[in-house]
């Protein structure tokens, strides 16, 4: 049924206590608006605060909030080439007042995810995370995953309710938000993981690791561009924008090994050394049409090619780029060791020397 709610504008809404934080005049949000800054809409049924609206330049997230406080659903847009895209949609279903705010071993989830080209996957867990799940991909026009870039006090077009807005405050608050801008993976650690004998401790469970560099051969190059994907793929692969003079480069493997079992290690990354130049710049290392690079991967292994050449012959274990994160997907796979990269996406990135010439 449509509401009718009232937009506060401020930093946005404060997830533990539930309370609006850092109002502001209209004038002082849209004047962010039209800088690309962040700020947020909470939008009250009465005094109590039915959804917030989380802005920045090319972003949109819209929370609903049950009765009790809890937010209950999320719905995330992106903006590309002219128009806002739908990205996700998560839906939690609480089965009691007591259940903690997104629990997921309690709360039912559903989750729908634009893939990209209209693909959709639908993943539903109606009882929590230990109470089975299932998964659906399907296919939908795009253009009912598209509309147009939102335009400031255009709330209804992410809320489907009649919004109004409230009594401006008379002086702006100045207070933290609580919120920010949720970004691609970024190249964190990189030169770190690459550095042998550099000791990490894991956040997910505290066990420690220590950093290896280990060759793993030579790439030629014949044409000059570089395809990076699982091997099972290459033939679909497209090559990376940026290019190298043709030749052969070292591919080198960064390894963490556990300190407490060093026969289980990880595979955290791999360089393509195109030139010994230190590395003054990372930045995403893009293919034609993408905004960002991540390579799909359903298997443990990665490689790099040129598209003159079939696949490298010796294909290249790559998981996660961070240290952080590359050695929590489980025990050993049999003979092969540990599958760091196993149900999960590499992030490629590029190095840019001090002169601006390609290094990683």
């Amino acid at each position: 049924m449509t509401k009718s709610l009232t937009a506060v504008y401020c930093e946005g809404r404060d997830p533990g206590t539930g309370e609006v934080v850092g109002r502001m005049a209209a004038a002082s949000a849209r004047a962010r608006h039209e800088r690309g800054e962040q700020y947020a809409v909470c939008l009250l049924d009465g005094e109590r605060v039915e959804a917030v609206l989380e802005l920045a330049a090319g972003f949109a997230r819209c929370w609903r909030v049950d009765d009790v406080g809890r937010r209950r659903r999320e719905v995330e847009w992106r903006e590309h080439k002219g128009l806002l895209y739908f990205v996700r949609m998560r839906e939690w279903t609480y089965p009691d007042a007591e259940t903690a705010e997104l629990d997921d071993e309690r709360a039912g989830l559903i989750e729908v995810e634009h893939r990209g080209g209209g693909r959709v996957r639908n993943s539903s867990s109606p009882s929590g995370r230990w109470g089975g799940a299932r998964s659906w991909d399907r296919q939908v026009d795009l253009a009912t995953l598209t509309q147009a870039p939102l335009r400031f006090g255009d709330w209804s077009a992410l809320v489907d309710d009649e919004v109004v807005d409230g009594v401006d405050p008379e002086v702006d608050e100045t207070a933290p938000a609580p919120w920010t801008v949720p970004l691609p993976l970024g190249p964190s650690n990189i030169d770190e993981v690459l550095r042998p004998g550099l000791r990490w401790v894991l956040p997910d469970d505290g066990h420690e690791v220590v950093s290896e560099v280990v060759p793993a051969g030579v790439v030629r190059l014949r044409s000059g561009r570089v395809v990076v994907d699982d091997p099972g793929w290459l033939s679909g692969a497209k090559p990376f924008l940026a290019t190298v003079e043709p030749g052969e480069y070292r591919v080198e493997l960064a390894v963490v090994r556990f300190t407490a079992n060093p026969d289980l290690a990880g595979v955290a990354a791999a360089r393509l050394v195109i030139a010994p130049d230190p590395v003054a710049t990372w930045e995403p290392a893009l293919r034609p049409g993408d905004d960002r690079a991540p390579c799909p991967v359903t298997g443990s292994t990665a490689s790099a090619s040129t598209p003159a050449m079939p696949a490298s012959p010796t294909p290249t274990p790559s998981g996660a780029s961070s240290p952080t994160s590359c050695c929590s997907v489980g025990p050993p796979w049999g003979s092969r060791g540990h599958v760091p990269g196993r149900g999960r996406r590499v992030a490629a990135w590029s190095a840019r020397g001090v002169a601006g010439s390609p290094s990683r």
